[in-house]
């Protein structure tokens, strides 16, 4: 029970770190869409 608790919380600390960088990647790219303009 222990080991699956484990890789439950290391499951979600991954998909917050992916869901935050795609989260950034997004706001660059509006950035760079505005300075385009």
């Amino acid at each position: 029970m222990e080991d699956f608790q484990n890789e439950i919380i290391g499951f979600i600390i991954v998909a917050i770190v992916v869901i935050m960088l795609a989260f950034y990647e997004s706001k660059i790219k509006e950035k760079n869409k505005v300075d385009k303009k």
